[in-house]
């Protein structure tokens, strides 16, 4: 009996493995596919969020950062097997558990970077924010006890700002504007369709919050001020070192008059109709024909398999919901998220 529970356990194991590396491959070959097709300026930004993702597996110092975190998920009552990887890759994140002092030169982009892949990945991960906090309390520990000052601290967004996952959306563009900018100075007619897109999606993020949360007679409050003056340092920054700093302005919206602007520069006029353009009574004729016609098309078809499905249909829907989810999603989430999770 005990052998028979064995061997179940480790088909599901080998099961779940199997279907894990699948789907690492798959998540590989969209991110290529949507970083060459809409996004390709953001390069850095993703490899610096690969960078913090990366596995600890093959770290030579791995059982110094499973030591760490099974003290800490234990002591935040978390689960070991759920919550132990993005522990495990944060404190090798920190640097303080590895064999070089590159953690003493961390910079403050560094920093950023940093919170912004540890809140995706709380999200992502379902993470309790305990395990967060206490393998910052850590790090602070090990700081004192070298007689250094930390070099980061943690960003408590979902206690900070309204709609947090828009603020930190907001943050990376600021974060990245010299990136922005340089490419639409510099190669401006080869990324000027993607640039305009991606300029727009976060003008829109900004216009969303600026008129929600931040009209006059809010932005001073004590709720409202930590959004309200994040929203308008963006406004500063995008401005300033952006909007005022290039040339070509035709394609991309200003932050002042922001509604009128978003709607000029960002939505396509309506779509008019031509006059000779087909009728409801021309598309039903059309679907009568195709139907008489249907017996002669279904001798070309390919065999339906058991469940109704043609081969290849079943990877077919999964990619089309794939990319569709990506496309769907705001720029960055689909960098970080990279896939629907409902894969795995």
């Amino acid at each position: 009996m005990n052998f028979i529970k064995y061997y179940k356990h480790f088909s599901y194991r080998e099961h779940h493995y199997y279907k894990l590396k699948i789907y690492t491959a798959l998540s590989f070959f969209f991110k290529l596919i949507y970083m060459e097709n809409h996004y390709p300026f953001l390069k850095d930004v993703w490899d610096t969020i690969d960078e913090f993702d990366e596995s600890v597996e093959n770290d030579q110092n791995n059982h110094r950062y499973f030591f760490v975190c099974n003290k800490i998920i234990d002591l935040s009552k978390g689960e070991q097997e759920n919550h132990k990887d993005v522990c495990m890759k944060l404190v090798r994140n920190l640097g303080h558990h590895t064999n070089n002092n590159k953690f003493l030169s961390h910079t403050a982009d560094h920093c950023n970077n940093l919170n912004n892949w540890i809140y995706y990945s709380m999200k992502k991960h379902k993470i309790p924010e305990k395990i967060i906090t206490e393998c910052f309390e850590e790090y602070n520990f090990h700081m004192r006890s070298i007689k250094e000052e930390p070099r980061c601290s943690y960003y408590a967004y979902d206690h900070t700002y309204f709609e947090p996952m828009k603020i930190v959306e907001l943050k990376i563009f600021h974060d990245n504007m010299n990136i922005i900018t340089n490419t639409y100075i510099q190669e401006y007619e080869r990324y000027k369709v993607p640039l305009q897109k991606y300029i727009c999606e976060y003008v829109n993020i900004y216009k969303d919050l600026n008129s929600t949360h931040c009209p006059y007679e809010l932005r001073n409050t004590e709720n409202n001020k930590e959004t309200c003056n994040m929203l308008n340092n963006f406004k500063t920054t995008y401005m300033s070192y952006f909007y005022n700093y290039v040339d070509k302005k035709d394609d991309i919206p200003s932050l002042y008059d922001v509604e009128n602007e978003y709607k000029k520069k960002c939505i396509p006029p309506e779509l008019v109709v031509p006059s000779d353009a087909p009728r409801d009574s021309d598309v039903r004729a059309l679907s009568s024909f195709s139907e008489d016609d249907g017996e002669r098309r279904n001798e070309f078809s390919p065999p339906l398999l058991h469940n109704g499905e043609t081969p290849g249909s079943s990877m077919s829907r999964f990619v089309s919901t794939a990319v569709g989810t990506m496309a769907g999603a705001s720029s960055i989430l689909a960098l970080l998220y990279k896939v629907t999770q409902n894969f795995i």
